[in-house]
């Protein structure tokens, strides 16, 4: 068996893959390394050796893949440096206080309703504050040593760095007085990719609305509901905007989940239907200048298990199941679709979990990655037809890889099910919900 593996391997396709970077980044599975590194801090602070512990701390932090964190030491100070998005955090750890800041803008003028937004801000931070130096705007925070343990410098810095990168954009949107400060880090995308994404964005929401208007709003309301937080989640993920349009895609969740829990369904529809037209009037300049590569310290996802995942995933398909028994073979599709970016933009999960869920939106969206210049199509729709080595060669890949942290893990590839794309997704997902995830 191990020989004929070998001879997949060999004769399967290696093609190199563009650098596009999909969905929310995850910090919620740490490396044993950083783990240690933060149990390290830990014990060196409670022995006072505070300097020693910030070092540690920040090793916890830093994630290669990103190159998200630097810091060096100097004299009996840590200065260090970490990315977030559009924003940078500098800062010192010293023998008395750290302290740290990000500049968020400068202001051409000030006026009343400027200041009134930042002190507006400021109550709904815990630890960091904003302030007004020289014209420009800060976010900043401080602490004396003695009451800044790793826990403590964690979530503030956590605090200040999801802050920033997500008001930066809003208050240069809302503000014409004020202009950016501090960009030099961020990455622009080619403008290729950037037309690439518009054109798909557009394609998406003008389907799904249209989908959504044939559809009975009373009748269909919670399938219309699956249909609106898929394109939501979809965007997020295979898009990957900032500024505005996230903030829009973040409104489109609370509409749903949050807001106003007590509102029928079809009011909530009409009301993130409102949102995705909103986004449809948005001029293409504008919407690219809110598509740029960043770098990421901390994520945003809620830490999920694979049990949790699994509970999730068993849980969604069987209203996928319903729909499909119904005939209403367009809402199970988007049903199965659905699962996999619910919990992309809600979880940080097992990378193995995430790089099976990848395979899946690839299948379902063979001709954006194409556009991207994927060369490996795994579902060409025009066919109806599947790359079956590619996807094989593909999951085995993560399957190995999978080993290291689930000695047990035993995805089966054979239990695929390529009769149509919409099969095909939900047996994927139901193979990643049996998986064997212990670890003995």
């Amino acid at each position: 068996m191990k020989v004929i593996d070998a001879l997949f391997d060999f004769f399967a396709p290696n093609a190199k893959e563009p650098d596009v970077k999909f969905g929310r980044y995850s910090d919620s599975y740490k490396t044993d390394l950083q783990h240690q590194s933060l149990d390290n801090a830990t014990h060196e602070y409670e022995k006072g050796n505070y300097l020693e512990a910030y070092r540690h701390f920040f090793t916890y932090l830093c994630d290669e893949k990103e190159d998200n964190v630097h810091f060096e030491v100097t004299g009996n100070e840590i200065h260090f440096s970490l990315l977030q998005g559009s924003k940078r955090i500098s800062g010192v750890a010293g023998t008395g206080k750290i302290w740290a800041e990000t500049a968020m803008a400068k202001a051409k003028s000030l006026n009343v309703s400027l200041m009134r937004k930042l002190m507006e801000m400021n109550y709904a931070l815990r630890y960091c504050r904003y302030a007004l130096h020289n014209d420009i705007i800060y976010l900043k925070f401080n602490t004396g040593i003695l009451d800044g343990s790793p826990q403590k410098l964690y979530f503030a810095l956590k605090e200040m760095a999801i802050s920033a990168d997500r008001q930066d954009d809003t208050l240069l949107n809302e503000f014409s007085n004020l202009e950016a400060i501090d960009s030099s880090h961020i990455r622009q995308m080619p403008d290729e990719e950037k037309s690439v994404k518009y054109s798909f964005f557009r394609k998406w929401t003008e389907e799904t609305l249209q989908e959504v208007r044939r559809l009975d709003p009373n009748i269909f309301s919670r399938g219309i509901s699956y249909l609106l937080l898929n394109l939501a989640y979809k965007t997020d993920y295979l898009i990957v905007p900032h500024g505005t349009v996230m903030d829009a895609i973040e409104r489109v969740h609370i509409l749903y989940f949050n807001e106003n829990e007590d509102a029928a369904i079809v009011e909530k529809n009409a009301a993130m239907i409102r949102e995705f037209e909103k986004m449809l009037a948005i001029l293409p300049d504008e919407f690219n200048r809110q598509l740029y590569c960043t770098q990421t310290t901390f994520g945003i996802t809620n830490f999920a298990t694979p049990g949790q995942v699994a509970d999730i995933i068993y849980e969604l398909l069987q209203d996928a199941k319903e729909y499909k028994r119904r005939k209403q073979l367009t809402i199970a599709h988007g049903v199965v679709e659905y699962i996999m970016h619910y919990c992309l933009f809600h979880y940080g999960m097992p990378q193995c979990i995430r790089e099976l869920l990848h395979v899946g939106i690839r299948v379902l969206n063979g001709t954006y990655f194409e556009a991207l210049g994927f060369t490996e199509q795994f579902f060409n729709p025009n066919t109806n037809s599947f790359d079956k080595p590619a996807i094989k060669h593909c999951v085995s890949a993560i399957g190995k890889r999978a080993l290291k942290d689930y000695p047990l893990f035993d995805f089966d590839v054979k239990n695929l099910d390529y009769r149509s794309a919409t099969d095909f997704v939900y047996s994927l997902l139901l193979e990643i919900a049996n998986c064997n995830y212990n670890d003995r």
